[in-house]
Formats: C-alpha cells, structure tokens, sequence
C-alpha cells in the first residue's frame, strides 16, 4: 500500500462508564489522550483521511483478543477516552477468535490489493443492556418536569457556526407511554457536524439522566438550494442499545441565514415503536453566525385568531360605514333661501 492510501485501523473497547479507543495507522496521530473521541471527533478524523471506506466490527468480549493486535505492529498507534460513539453500522463477530482474526485479515489483505483507502474498527459492547434484556419501565422512568424554556447551542469546528433549538418548556420524550423530561444540558455536550459527502448536518445533543446514563439526540437537518429543512431526530439511549428514527409533523424549513419560529406544538413521531418527542413554541436555526437567532421564518397561519379578530372588526365597521352613506344619501336638502331683496319665504309642511 502506498502512503498515498492511508490504511487505519481503530479498534475501541465501548464500555458503559469508561470507554477507551485505541487507534493505529501508517501516518502519524494527533489525538489528545485525554479529550473525548466523540461522533463529532470521529467526523473529522473522517475528513482529514479523505473519507475513507469504514468497515466496523461488534464483538460482545469485554478485551479486544490479544492475538488481534497483530495488526498494530509497525504502525503508528494512539490511545484515547471515548464515550459517545453510537451511529456507526457495525457487522457482529461471531466471538471465535481464530475465525473473526482471519475474516478481518481477509478484508485487510482485500484493502491492500485494492491499494484502498480505509479504516477498520472493532467494538466491544460488552458491558452494554440490550432493550431485550430490559423492561420498558426500567428502559424509561418518569422525571420531574424542569422549570422554564430550554436551548440547546452547538457550535460547528468545520465553518463556525451555531445550532440552536429552543423550547419555551421542556423537551418530551415519550417511550411505550413512559415520560422522560429532558432538560438544559452543559455547552460541551452539544456539538453540531457535518455528515460526510451529504447535504446533512447533525445538532448532536447529550443530555444527562439522574441514573447516570444519558439520553442523546440528533437532530438532522438536510440542505436543498440555500434553504435548510429539519427533517427528523435520532434518539439513542445509553442504558440500551437501540435507537429511534423520529420524523417531524410538518415541514420546518428557512433559508440560509435565517431561523424558523413556530408557536404551539411541534411534534416528531415513530408510531411503530410508539416513541414520541414534543417541543413547545420551538425556534431553531442551524447555521445561525453568533449564539443567537437570527431573524426568523414564523409558521403563522391566515386563520389565526388575532387574525380572525382583526377581519370581523374590519367587517363590522364596514358595514357601520355603508348604513351611514345610505343614510346621508337619503337626506333631503332645501332648495330655496331667504333674500332680503324678495318676500320672505313661506314654506308650508308639504314643502
């Protein structure tokens, strides 16, 4: 393989509360030991390689087979923390050592004869629950409802700019008729990136439960002809390994630069697996310039009530105005005038 094509290999030992990623390559590493290696980190190392083919392994072994880390020698190889890598399309390994280390080198040997730019990663899930495993009850409990609106704000690496959701209440997150309320969560778990080679960028958004897990969104917005539209939202949980695609009720949509603003309620839905989120007077942008809306696209409708206030008012002076005319026409003037010249004037009742 040339170095022209770069070759990685990442394998990562996903754990619940303490995760770890280690990583090797033909070229040298510049990750920090001790910064998270998240989705958003992993989209940009994706970039830097010139969006390599990735070919994920799942083995459910706590320990990567020590047999495995042939595959490191005379590479370059950099460790890391890592606790939120979720979307990612892995294939099982079947947990016998000897038959999941040759079909990985069958598919490395493939990759170098092909001279193909790719990275390989290997996943324990070990120490994570399936929904299986779990009752619904245990899967979702039900939260006190936090106080006052919530906003969400994300910032791009790759060109500077803010996602931004806001909610005037919190967020509702309904799962087999249980509620979780979901709240404001710290700045530095809320990322925004792009995916690669789409129009699609994500506002990833991890927001703590009180059971030490975490509930994660991902709200996916696509991009058509300067205009941005919010299509659906991704929702993963930690405590379980299974996710929900929710689409939205309607169409939310604003061109570049601006925000879109809707009161009521906007609602994304999975009415397969009865899985239902709500936001409340919502307003969101995604390429907002600074940590603020910009000016907004409002969904206000022709049959609103102030509306309808305004057009009834309107009729009923119109109305008043009409009767009025058709009364001022009705009135009789006279037609003759006294004149000190003439007689006086009589006018007798007929008159």
């Amino acid at each position: 393989m040339t170095v022209a094509h770069l070759w990685i290999i990442s394998i990562l030992n996903i754990c619940l509360v303490n995760c770890s990623v280690l990583l090797w390559s033909d070229k040298k590493l510049d990750i920090l030991p001790l910064q998270k290696f998240t989705d958003d980190e992993f989209s940009h190392l994706l970039e830097k390689l010139d969006y390599p083919e990735v070919k994920a392994y799942t083995t459910h072994d706590q320990k990567i087979p020590n047999k495995f880390k042939e595959f490191v020698e005379g590479r370059y190889s950099a460790y890391n923390t890592n606790d939120d890598l979720i979307s990612i399309n892995t294939t099982d390994l079947s947990g016998n050592e000897t038959f999941d280390f040759q079909r990985i080198k069958s598919d490395l040997e493939y990759v170098r004869i092909n001279q193909q730019n790719s990275l390989f990663m290997i996943i324990s899930t070990s120490t994570q629950r399936n929904k299986r495993e779990l009752g619904d009850e245990e899967l979702i409990t039900s939260n006190p409802e936090p106080k006052g609106p919530v906003a969400y704000i994300g910032k791009s690496k790759t060109d500077e700019r803010y996602g931004i959701i806001y909610s005037s209440s919190a967020l509702l997150l309904k799962i087999n008729k249980t509620e979780l309320y979901l709240g404001e969560t710290l700045p530095d778990m809320i990322s925004v990136d792009k995916v690669p080679r789409t129009s699609i960028t994500r506002l990833n958004v991890n927001v703590p439960k009180g059971d030490g897990y975490k509930t994660i969104l991902r709200f996916i917005f696509s991009w058509v002809d300067y205009y941005w539209y919010l299509t659906s939202v991704k929702i993963s949980d930690t405590s379980f390994n299974n996710d929900y695609d929710l689409m939205i009720d309607k169409e939310v949509s604003a061109s570049k630069d601006f925000s879109y603003h809707c009161p009521g309620l906007t609602s994304f839905s999975d009415p397969s697996n009865d899985v239902y989120l709500y936001l409340y007077d919502m307003q969101v942008q995604i390429d907002a310039k600074k940590e603020k809306f910009d000016d907004a696209f409002d969904c206000i409708f022709f049959t609103t009530i102030p509306i309808c206030s305004g057009l009834f008012v309107c009729g009923l002076l119109s109305i008043v105005l009409l009767f009025s005319l058709i009364a001022l026409g009705d009135i009789k003037t006279m037609d003759k005038f006294d004149n000190h010249k003439t007689k006086q004037l009589s006018i007798t009742v007929n008159e």
